[in-house]
């Protein structure tokens, strides 16, 4: 188990130095650099001193960074991206909770089939996904879902990629060989077999095949969508149940110093089992079950480098 957490974050430390130090390289190595950074924070605040129409005292934020650092030359790419996602919410009567909570990570590595045709690639890429923070089922907070590390998920893939126009804005990658490794570090969910482990264990590992599309684009004048839908079915279990990991990002540019953000994500995996209660607290059904998660968020955005109007 540590070993392979030590493999994950050793590729993760690699990717994100080749982010944030490939300016220290040789100067013939950094021309092939690209960089970027999106930072969103959003606040809200509400507050009520003998307001007849009622109401609760409330403050919330949230905040969203991604960074992204990418090499090309000749026939080799290589692709980095950093997400980073928190929020949460005080309420007099509940107290915080959060909102978001997201720590994700892929690094991905392509060789051109051909110079000077940069639309299919042979890829290798190494992805992460967890989260920061306990997870409770609110509005019962005595009992921990989730957790860091708990799950955490991690998809290391071979394939064939097509990207359209260089793949700036459209890619298509299918890895007919693919493990995926859920890993559960807590001793609680890991002795009820949460997330599809074995009772006790903390790590579960999948080999199958997966498909993975990634778009973004300025749709329409000063609205920004990025998105990523990921397949994956394991060759071993259930062959033909497919896992589903979607995600998007509206960004709605108001100037150089404001935003507006909705996101809205969809999970769908055979190996997680959700409970389902009524309002007494009574179990009235459990199993595989669609995962639907929507922020919507106003306020400060920081986008590196900045745009050039027209």
């Amino acid at each position: 188990m540590k070993k392979v957490i030590i493999c994950i974050l050793l590729s993760g430390v690699s990717g994100v130095s080749g982010i944030l130090f490939a300016q220290d390289n040789a100067t013939q190595d950094t021309t092939y650099w690209t960089h970027s950074l999106k930072g969103i924070l959003g606040i809200n605040q509400s507050s009520f001193t003998n307001w007849q129409a009622g109401g609760e005292n409330t403050i919330a934020w949230n905040t969203l960074l991604e960074l992204n650092g990418n090499y090309n030359r000749d026939r080799t790419s290589w692709e980095n991206r950093l997400k980073v996602g928190y929020g949460s919410i005080n309420q007099k009567s509940t107290g915080f909770r959060k909102t978001d909570d997201v720590l994700s990570f892929r690094s991905k590595i392509g060789y051109r089939f051909v110079k000077d045709k940069p639309a299919w690639l042979t890829t290798a890429s190494v992805s992460f996904l967890t989260q920061f923070a306990d997870g409770f089922n609110y509005p019962n907070d005595s009992i921990k879902i989730s957790a860091f590390l708990a799950p955490g998920y991690a998809l290391i893939d071979l394939g064939i990629e097509f990207k359209k126009g260089g793949g700036d804005k459209f890619s298509a990658l299918f890895s007919p060989l693919a493990m995926k490794l859920t890993i559960v570090n807590d001793d609680l969910l890991s002795a009820a077999g949460a997330f599809g482990v074995s009772p006790g264990e903390n790590i579960r590992y999948e080999l199958g095949t997966s498909f993975r599309l990634d778009y973004k684009d300025e749709i329409i004048k000063n609205v920004n969508y990025s998105g990523s839908l990921l397949l994956f079915t394991d060759y071993v279990e259930n062959f033909g149940n497919v896992d589903v990991y979607f995600t998007n990002l509206f960004v709605f540019k108001i100037n150089d110093v404001f935003a507006a953000t909705l996101s809205f994500d969809f999970i769908y995996d055979d190996d997680v089992t959700i409970q389902e209660f009524d309002d007494s607290g009574n179990l009235t059904g459990e199993g595989p079950r669609l995962q639907y998660k929507q922020v919507l968020s106003l306020g400060l955005t920081l986008v590196l480098p900045r745009e050039k109007d027209g």
